[in-house]
């Protein structure tokens, strides 16, 4: 197997499927910034493609397809597709029975919007259906899709963040939660050890995720760019040390003494996970640029940073100006 770096620094290859009903060999180009991930990646695309033949219900290739990015994708991932196909079976046992050349998906896609499922959730049903049949080798049909629906992300204040920070002091969440308004992930913080910590300096470079069939296990971080350095205050250092542990809470369960901890002290429920989106806002009014903050959050692009978080920051800070402004007139 040939590799090729290319002059921005991924990595590409080709494969070879075999040919197509007319006898024309057929290639497919793969690309990768991680050139052992590339070479896994390649040879489980070769692998799927030899088991297409025996698998020709749309079923039996999703599963075939499943197993064979196992070892590629994310454990998330991977629990997702296992849970989209599980419910495809037990709703549309005749479109996972049917050949892929005999498939009709928008009549799923359709009952699905049906059943009341979100944009999002139909979409990434498409998505799974759409992956497994272009690596079974047949073009995936055009379907019609729900419209996307904007996202309202909550964004906690300075003031209610201060207040939160008070009421937990000497709680067991206290820690999770300062690392959390410093931008990292559930599963990050989580994953960290004493030894990630040196002085004031943090290494960010593990996660704890859940497997499909919800066991944990520690994994690398969501992406390349996550693997990161960051400072913290000396104080919330000393505390790591002085515990001699960052958490023993698992991501599930942090979640829920997070929303428990809300409830019983009388604040607007929202989830830990938004305290990242807090981490955006303080920074970015703290003067810090997009680069800068894409950087010490572990975002892969700038465009998923500002399409989650900045948005309606960005837009709530113009309306407050708009109404100040009016206001004065």
């Amino acid at each position: 197997m040939k590799i090729t770096k290319l002059p921005s620094g991924t990595y590409r290859t080709v494969v070879y499927l075999g040919k197509d009903e007319n006898g024309k060999k057929k290639f497919k180009s793969l690309t990768h910034a991680d050139k052992k991930k590339l070479q896994a990646m390649a040879a489980s695309y070769v692998d799927l493609h030899r088991n297409v033949s025996n698998a020709k219900s749309f079923g039996a290739t999703a599963q075939a397809y499943i197993d064979a990015r196992s070892a590629i994708l994310s454990p998330s991932t991977i629990r997702g597709y296992k849970s989209m196909l599980k419910a495809l079976k037990a709703d549309f046992g005749q479109f996972c029975a049917c050949t892929i050349d005999e498939l009709q998906v928008q009549p799923v896609i359709d009952a699905l919007a049906r059943a009341g499922k979100t944009p999002k959730t139909i979409r990434n049903y498409s998505g799974f259906i759409s992956a497994v049949l272009a690596y079974a080798g047949v073009q995936p049909p055009e379907v019609k899709l729900p419209a996307k629906v904007k996202a309202d992300y909550y964004i906690p204040d300075k003031r209610t963040m201060q207040a939160l920070l008070r009421d937990l002091e000497g709680h067991r969440l206290e820690i999770p939660v300062n690392l959390a308004i410093m931008g990292l992930r559930r599963g990050e913080i989580c994953a960290l050890e004493p030894s990630d910590l040196d002085g004031t300096l943090l290494h960010v470079h593990r996660a704890k995720v859940y497997t499909s069939d919800m066991e944990i296990v520690t994994k690398a971080p969501k992406t390349y760019e996550s693997d990161r350095y960051i400072e913290i205050p000396q104080k919330l250092a000393d505390a790591i040390r002085a515990q001699g542990y960052v958490t023993d809470y698992t991501p599930g369960a942090l979640s829920e003494a997070w929303t428990k901890f809300l409830k019983v002290n009388g604040y607007k429920h929202f989830r830990f996970h938004d305290c990242r989106h807090f981490f955006v806002s303080y920074a970015h009014n703290l003067g810090l640029t997009d680069a800068q903050i894409l950087k010490l959050g572990g975002w892969a692009t700038s465009h998923v940073m500002r399409s989650h978080y900045l948005h309606s920051m960005d837009n709530k800070k113009a309306a407050r100006k708009v109404a100040a402004a009016f206001g004065k007139l």
